[in-house]
């Protein structure tokens, strides 16, 4: 059985993952520990676990998954609003700069495939950083597939869903400072990073200071070296990505029927899938939805959990916990924890 000590060597998701089946009473071993490979039986059911993958989730659909493209056809086809778009490759600019003059800036450009908001670029209000933004995908990733589409303005949130209808939600903020009127925003996000990294008991991340810190501060008129007043906001990008800094807030009791609804059709829209996170817009989560009041924006088929077991604020889900219902479900009445952690929709 996997110790303590072993557990402490996995990353974030295998740990949470392999400490919720080891609470179930399933025997969980290391088979390979620089690849994160994980070994589960119970009862002669046996499963080889990478990452939180397992036999369940089909290559297949979550290779679909990964395609923003294809996932955003499958979601139009399922009912499920998606903001509008068009694909392009990475080079072809005057093509992807003339179909934003058409759709209206500001605009999104991303990678087709991506995760976890890499190289998601947001408030692109012309031309001019519309190009940038593609010589900067192009620079990191080679000539390759982008999405061009509408800037839908509202709230972020993940929706953890599965076809078992468990679900958690996170409303995710993007980094920030609050100012005090004597530090630099560069100052005030160093003292922030220290502080949630020492010691670190949530899934907050450094705040990155990064070209896209940078270029957001300017567009509105300011710089790292910017003095905030006391109180004051400041906002350091408009992606919410916890891992550049974002901020995570648990508002599962919130959220609206339809919301649950929505995640519900967003999932069975990936043939196959039998969890996955969901980027969802909207400007507010426990009000009914309409087809013009949100956006999905992608789905995950390989989603961060440690970010609903800890989030910065509000309650801990027990999603590692839904998974082990999904994957071993014959142990559902076998758990040593509260279940006081799951939501599961009506």
């Amino acid at each position: 059985m996997i110790t303590d000590e072993e557990l402490e060597l996995l990353r974030a998701n295998p740990r949470f993952l392999a400490r919720a089946l080891r609470e179930r009473g399933i025997e969980v071993n290391i088979l390979d520990i620089e690849n994160e490979i994980i070994e589960a039986e119970f009862a002669g059911h046996r499963e080889l676990l990478l990452d939180i993958d397992s036999s369940l989730m089909p290559f297949a659909s979550s290779s679909i998954a990964s395609s923003k493209s294809v996932t955003k056809l499958l979601l139009r086809r399922g009912g499920v609003s998606v903001p509008k778009g068009q694909r392009f490759l990475s080079d072809e600019v005057q093509e992807a700069c003339a179909f934003a003059d058409l759709l209206g800036y500001p605009v999104v450009a991303k990678p087709s495939l991506g995760v976890q908001g890499e190289l998601v670029h947001l408030d692109l209000s012309c031309a001019l950083d519309l190009e940038w933004a593609l010589r900067n995908i192009q620079e990191k990733r080679g000539v390759g597939e982008v999405l061009i589409e509408e800037q839908f303005f509202g709230k972020e949130y993940r929706v953890f869903y599965t076809q078992r209808g468990d679900y958690a939600v996170l409303h995710r903020d993007p980094a920030h400072v609050i100012g005090n009127g004597l530090n630099t925003i560069r100052e005030l996000a160093e003292v922030e990073s220290y502080r949630r990294m020492n010691p670190r008991i949530n899934c907050l991340c450094p705040i990155e200071l990064d070209e896209e810190a940078s270029r957001y501060l300017r567009i509105h008129g300011m710089t790292l070296d910017t003095v905030p007043a006391e109180d004051a906001k400041v906002y350091l990008r408009s992606s919410s990505n916890i891992k550049m800094g974002g901020v995570a807030t648990d508002v599962t009791d919130d959220v609206h029927p339809s919301v649950l609804d929505i995640a519900r059709r967003a999932l069975a829209a990936v043939p196959g899938l039998p969890y996955a996170g969901i980027d969802f817009m909207t400007e507010d989560i426990s009000a009914e939805q309409s087809e013009r009041s949100y956006r999905v924006l992608e789905i995950n088929s390989l989603p961060g959990i440690g970010m609903h077991i800890n989030p910065a604020h509000g309650s801990s889900r027990d999603v590692a916990g839904m998974l082990v219902d999904l994957i071993f479900p014959e142990t559902c009445g076998n758990s040593r924890v509260s279940r006081e952690g799951i939501r599961r929709a009506a």
